[in-house]
This record gives structure tokens, C-alpha cells and sequence, in this order.
């Protein structure tokens, strides 16, 4: 019997030759009939050598894989094929590939000799192809992000399930619909611009826009299309990438409004920024910036130590910055000020403001936050509310003090009438000069008040301050004792201010008293005078303030000094540090009120232990100064003519009318301006004097005074006020020419003002 495909040049072989895949002919034990031109370019053998050698020993024994071996031993012995058998190997040129193996029994037509026919398949490529699809699939389905095919005419054709998870459509109910369903109208254009760039074969970079869920709700997106095209190059759909940047856009949002508050920040001063990590339910620091050293002392790498902001927060307010702290979590934001302990122990307030910063997924990893100091912030908020509570005490002490004068007029006109009626011995006479100088310390008492609340009536003249305490060195010398060293140090060529020298002498007693009781075992007094420019600066720190040129007045003393509690409250009236009885609280609070009520300001420093210091600013005025003493007070006068008293309040005007008629005054006295008018149209003689209260119900002193002067020209006018809110004073200054009484007053008050009033030049 020949053997089969024995002539080389036969029809078969000839035809194997032509095959593209690698080819084995075997006979049943398993040696090489014939090997196609194929396989020996696979297994780097020429076809030739292959004959009559075992299957195994081919390419060096590269086909003697346990696996197939076990398939050619065991299946094709019951005369069974097999497919597809799928055998990983490495090839001489081709690296590491995957060929697919088919095995047929043949027979030789004829002949019962039968044959083996191994056909090789290099799918390598094919499974690369087949798993990098799959793969892409994977990927695709898996994706976080939307990816959505469709035609060029906007027909949805695949719709993977993070588009399901972004749009709430499902692949079954967007798939064969337009894409349209997704996009908001007044996107539509947007819509056509891209399917139409996409037909020209051009691809649309990423760009934010907006789409709609299944739900109605709007979201912002992140969208890049490409073109699709076929194995031609002819472009047939479109690819879609959409990614939710949502929460992206207002964590940005955030960012900027966070810049923008860090900016408001900085504008008012450096801010200290830091970074925090979540952890739990407590914060950790992650970074701070490096000026934290120039705001707290402390180097960043202190700072970033756990637990050293809270270890440093002021006493009094770790509890609640704590607390607030801790609320970051749940509240998202935090904005709080607090005092802050510095590395050299001084305290700084600080302006704290913190925002949490979340990811897509809503969490919450980290916090930004920025400290300003807001130190000379709150400084100037305290002064402020310190100046406003000021003005409302001193209206409060005004108004007590305008009805006490009432009260203190009557109690010492009365003590006068009486003690006048009594001889010298009488036993009554000394009870009544108890009361007597009772009621004239009420009324210093009230005059401070008054002082307080710039209500005291003064009298201003241009006077240099240096002349003032050159006045009063002896007597402050007195007053201090051996044991206080007084210095006094004026300013050469000082400048001047318009106040009353009388109110400014009570200025400076009050302070040198204040420093003499604050330095019990002695110490030193300084009193300086300096030319100033006080300027905007100046001014946006201490409320009240304008800017310009000033006189400062200053003293210092080396006594026991002043915590922040006694600073904020020493010109409060009836405030004292003194034991019960040592001292009204009424001394600085006069103080304060004379400079005010002069145009200036008064500020204290002061630290415990350290020691005091007062400045005084007072407006620098042009003009020469004047320096004319106090006259000598004139004995009590008497007199004959009459005097026309309106005084509404009964107990005053009867108390007043008999002291005027003591004094030899014939007094026609009246409890309304309405009656004294009535009475002075009838009243045919002179009315030498009219003396008014200001603040009288229906009509008012200077109306009455005016219409008297139509009645009788001849008459003169002498108001009596117990303050100064009237019409005749203004900012507590009087009119030129007006002659003024104040409550409260005794009979000798009273008859040497009349007596004035009445002697002076017409």
C-alpha cells in the first residue's frame, strides 16, 4: 500500500502549502507525515526536516505540553476529534502566543490508512481584541461617570450605569430615545452646536454645563464628546463622557467665599491660615502657615502639636470655643472670636473662621479655617461701649442731679432764714449749721455730677497749661507730702487751649489726689506738657477723636497701678477701689467730665504693680493766653429794689422770695411766666430785675425775659437753672452777656449775684 501524501508533489500537498495557518499531517503514532509551510515558519523549522519525527519533538519539544499530550494519547485512540483546544506557548521570533488546536481522523481515499490532521490557529490577537473589549466594557459599566453612545441625529444607542446612577434613567427606558430627554430646554442649542461639530468629524473638549435628572433636579456637568466612526474612517455616532461636578462647583463656591472672607481679613490686618483633618468625630491640625509665629510667638511645628490651640485659649472662654469647635462637624461653617494666650503670656483676641471642605461623595475629610487678630478691633468696640454707657450715666447723674440742687436750695435757703432769726448761743443755731454743711457737701456733690455729665456751666478763656501748674506747684507740693517726689516738666513754647482755668485747676487737683492715694509709702509724680499731632491713625483707635493738633497734659505716678476691670470702669461715677467712706468715685469721673465738656479726651494706662498714667488732650488753640486769678468774693450786699422771681416749683420760689426780702429787695415772686406777665403789665413802678428759672412749663426763661423788656426796658435779667441743657448754654458754654445763677445756692449766693447784676454798667 503507497503511503499517503508520499509524492511531494502532489495535489494535497500542494494545496496544504497554500494554507495560512500552521499544519500537521501525523499517522497514528504520532510522527510527522507532512507539515505545511505555515508551521515551520511558526516553529522556525523547515517542512522538510519534520518528516517522520515525533509530534513531541517538534520545535524542541514545544508541542510536548502535558496537557495536549494527554488529549492526543487519550481521545484520539477511540477514534474521537477534538476542537478548539487552546494551547499557551512560546514561539521561536513570536513570543508568547495563543494557538487554537483542531484534531480530525482522515483516510486516504482507498486505503484504510488512516491519518491525523492537527490544524493550528494563532488567536493571540483575536483574544487580545476579545479581552481588551471586555475589558472596555467592564470599565464602561463601571464607571463612576456617565458614558452615553448614540447617533448623529441624537439617538441614545448605550447607556452604561453610571449614567443610570447620574440621570436616573435606566439603559432600558433612555436606550432609543434623544438625548434631548437629558438636556434642559434652553440647552438645546448647546445640543445642535455639538452634534453638529461632531458630524464634521471634530471632538469637543471638556466644558462644564448643565443637564436634568429623570427627577427634574438640574446639576452641573462636565462633558466631553467624541466622534465614533466605523472601520471605513466615515464617522457614525458619538461618544459621551458626562461627570457630576455638582458639588465641585459649590465646594468651589465655597473656596472663593472662603477667599473672599480671608481677603475681608486680610484687608484689616495679616491672618494666620490652617488646614484640618477629620478624624472621627475631632479635628487634627495638617498645616498652618508659617506667620503664626509673628501673630502667637509659637513656630509652626509648635503649632501643629495636638492639642496646643486648645491648651492655649484664655480661661474664661475655653469652654465655650470648645463647644463651638466642636460644632464644625455638624453646622459646616464656624465663625467665633475668643482670647488667645501668646507664647510671652500677653493675650491677643482672635477672629476664628472655618469652613469644612466636602468631597463628591459628601464627606467631609478636611477643614479650612484662617485666625486674624482683631486685638485693636475689640479695643476700639470696648472704648466705644465704654463711651456709650458713659453717656448714659452721665445723663442718668444729670437729671438726679438737676432735682437735687432743687432740693439742696431749699434745705440751705431755709438753714440761712433760720439760723439768721437765731442768736449766736441759741442751741438750735449749731444743729443748723450741721445741716448746713450737709447740704453744701450735697451740693459739691451734685456739681461733680454735673461736671460728670457735662451739664456744670463753664466759663472758657485761652490759657497755657504750663502757667496753670506753674500756678498750683506749691499747693500740689502740700498736698503730696514729703514722701511723693513731684516733677513737673512743661513743654517749652507750649501751645494754648480755650477751658475754663477754674474747672482745669479742679483737673489736675483730681489727679494728683488719685496719685498720691495709689502710692501710700511714697513714689514719684510726674506732670508733663507736650504739643501733639493726633492723626487719622490716632483717631480710627480711640473713638471720639479728630484729628489735628493738641495739647497733651500727662501724669504719671509709680504707684500700685490698675488690672483691666478697674481701667474700664475708674471715671464712673461713685466707682472707687477705696475702703467705705475714704472717697466719693466722684474725682476722675469730674475729671472726665470737664475734659470732655472742654473738647478733649482723657485716656488711662496702667498695669498692676507698674504704676499709672493719665493723658489729657486738649484741642491747641491761636491766641495769647490769659492768666488772670480768681477775683476775691465780694461780701454780701443788700439792696432796695425790685425784683420780679418766677419759679415754678413752690417750695424753691417761696424759699428764694424770703431770702431776696432778708437782703431789703421788694420781690413780687410768681409760680408761672403766664401770671408774672399779667403782673408786670399791671405793676406801674420800675422792675429793676427779673430772676427766672430757665425751664418753666407752657413758656420758657429768655421768651419771658423778652416780652418783660417790651413791658419794662429798664428791667435786668438773672437766670437760675439747675444744668445746663437750656436755651442760654450751649455745649454748657454761656451766651455773651448772660448773667447766670447755678443751683444750688445759699441766701449770701444769692444776694452778691443779684448785687452784680444790678451794679453793672447798663
Amino acid at each position: 500500500m503507497d503511503p499517503p501524501f508520499s509524492d511531494p508533489g502532489s495535489f494535497a500537498e500542494a494545496v496544504l502549502a497554500t494554507l495560512r495557518e500552521p499544519l500537521l499531517v501525523l499517522d497514528p503514532e504520532l510522527r510527522v507525515v507532512l507539515a505545511n509551510r505555515a508551521f515551520g515558519q511558526a516553529f522556525g523549522i523547515a517542512p522538510a526536516e519534520t518528516r517522520g519525527r515525533h509530534v513531541y519533538e517538534l520545535g524542541g519539544g514545544l508541542l510536548n505540553a502535558p496537557a495536549l499530550r494527554a488529549l492526543l494519547e487519550s481521545v484520539l485512540p477511540r477514534n474521537t476529534s477534538f476542537d478548539d483546544f487552546e494551547l499557551p506557548i512560546v514561539l521561536p521570533g513570536l513570543g508568547r502566543r495563543l494557538l487554537l488546536l483542531n484534531a480530525r481522523r482522515v483516510y486516504r481515499e482507498g486505503h484504510r490508512t488512516e491519518l491525523i490532521l492537527l490544524a493550528m490557529e494563532d488567536v493571540t490577537e483575536l483574544r487580545r481584541g476579545t479581552e481588551a473589549q471586555a475589558r472596555l466594557a467592564a470599565i464602561v459599566e463601571s464607571s463612576e461617570d456617565a458614558i452615553i453612545g448614540k447617533d448623529l441625529d441624537g439617538t441614545i444607542r448605550s447607556w452604561n450605569a453610571g449614567a443610570e446612577r447620574l440621570f436616573g434613567y435606566s439603559a432600558r427606558e433612555a436606550v432609543g430615545n434623544p438625548i434631548a430627554l437629558i438636556v434642559p430646554p434652553e440647552r438645546r442649542p448647546e445640543l445642535d452646536a455639538i452634534l453638529d461639530r461632531i458630524s464634521r468629524g471634530e471632538r469637543v473638549p471638556p466644558f462644564e454645563t448643565e443637564r436634568v435628572r429623570q427627577d427634574g433636579t438640574h446639576l452641573q456637568v462636565s462633558l466631553a464628546v467624541s466622534p465614533v466612526r466605523d472601520a471605513s474612517g466615515r464617522v457614525i455616532g458619538a461618544s459621551a463622557i458626562a461627570r457630576d461636578v455638582t458639588e465641585r462647583i459649590r465646594m468651589e463656591a465655597a473656596v472663593r467665599d472662603m477667599v473672599e472672607r480671608l481677603e475681608d481679613l486680610s484687608a484689616a490686618g495679616p491672618a494666620v491660615l490652617y488646614t484640618l483633618r477629620v478624624e472621627g468625630d475631632a479635628f487634627a491640625p495638617a498645616w498652618i502657615s508659617s506667620n503664626v509665629t509673628a501673630m502667637f510667638g509659637y513656630s509652626a511645628s509648635e503649632a501643629m502639636a495636638p492639642g496646643w490651640w486648645a491648651a492655649h485659649l484664655h480661661p474664661e472662654d475655653r469652654a465655650e470655643s470648645l463647644s463651638r469647635a466642636a460644632a464644625l462637624l455638624a453646622s459646616g461653617s464656624l465663625a467665633q472670636e475668643y482670647r488667645f494666650l501668646r507664647k510671652d503670656g500677653t493675650v491677643v483676641w482672635v477672629r476664628d473662621e472655618a469652613r469644612l471642605i466636602r468631597d463628591r461623595a459628601g464627606r467631609a475629610p478636611r477643614a479650612v479655617g484662617a485666625w486674624m487678630d482683631i486685638t485693636e478691633r475689640r479695643a476700639l468696640e470696648e472704648r466705644l461701649l465704654q463711651a456709650q454707657k458713659m453717656e448714659s450715666v452721665g445723663r442718668l447723674a444729670g437729671g438726679v442731679a438737676h432735682d437735687f440742687n432743687n432740693l439742696l436750695t431749699v434745705i440751705t435757703g431755709t438753714v440761712d432764714l433760720a439760723l439768721a432769726g437765731l442768736r449766736e448761743a441759741d442751741p438750735l443755731a449749731a444743729d443748723l449749721r450741721e445741716i448746713q454743711q450737709a447740704a453744701r457737701r450735697g451740693a459739691a456733690l451734685t456739681q461733680q455730677l454735673l461736671a460728670f455729665s457735662r451739664r456744670q456751666v463753664f466759663q472758657p478763656q485761652v490759657i497755657s497749661l504750663n502757667d496753670l501748674l506753674a500756678d498750683l506747684e506749691p499747693l500740689l507740693r502740700r498736698l503730696l507730702g514729703e514722701a511723693i517726689a513731684l516733677v513737673v516738666a512743661g513743654a517749652p513754647e507750649l501751645g494754648n487751649v480755650r477751658a475754663d482755668p477754674a474747672q482745669m485747676s479742679q483737673v489736675v487737683m483730681n489727679l494728683v489726689v488719685n496719685s498720691r492715694d495709689a502710692m501710700p509709702h511714697g513714689g514719684t509724680l510726674t506732670l508733663e506738657t507736650a504739643d501733639v499731632e493726633l492723626d487719622e491713625a490716632y483717631a480710627r483707635q480711640h473713638v471720639g477723636v479728630t484729628p489735628g493738633p493738641y495739647v497733651m497734659l500727662a501724669a504719671t505716678d509709680t504707684g500700685a497701678g490698675m488690672d483691666q476691670a478697674t481701667r474700664e470702669r475708674v471715671f464712673e461715677p461713685f466707682f472707687t477701689t477705696k475702703a467705705a467712706g475714704q472717697g466719693t468715685g466722684l474725682g476722675l469721673s469730674t475729671v472726665y467730665g470737664i475734659v470732655k465738656q472742654s473738647g478733649g479726651s482723657i485716656w488711662v494706662y496702667s498695669e498692676p504693680g507698674v504704676g499709672t498714667t493719665f493723658k489729657i488732650y486738649l484741642p491747641r488753640v491761636a491766641g495769647a493766653a490769659s492768666r488772670q486769678r480768681p477775683a476775691e468774693l465780694d461780701p454780701p450786699a443788700r439792696g432796695t429794689e425790685t425784683i420780679l422771681l418766677v419759679e415754678d416749683e413752690s417750695s424753691l420760689r417761696e424759699v428764694a422770695r424770703r431770702m431776696l426780702e432778708a437782703a431789703g429787695y421788694t420781690v413780687l415772686a410768681f409760680g408761672s411766666a403766664g401770671e408774672a406777665l399779667v403782673a408786670a403789665e399791671r405793676f406801674e413802678g420800675p422792675i429793676h430785675l427779673l430772676v427766672t428759672d430757665i425751664v418753666m412749663p407752657l413758656m420758657r426763661g429768655p421768651e419771658l425775659a423778652a416780652r418783660i423788656a417790651r413791658l419794662h426796658p429798664e428791667t435786668r435779667v438773672l437766670y437760675v437753672s439747675g444744668y445746663t441743657a437750656n436755651a442760654i448754654v450751649h455745649e454748657g458754654e454761656l451766651e455773651e452777656g448772660v448773667q447766670f445763677l447755678s443751683k444750688p445756692f445759699d441766701s449770701a449766693t444769692l444776694a452778691r449775684r443779684v448785687r452784680q447784676v444790678l451794679d453793672r454798667p447798663a
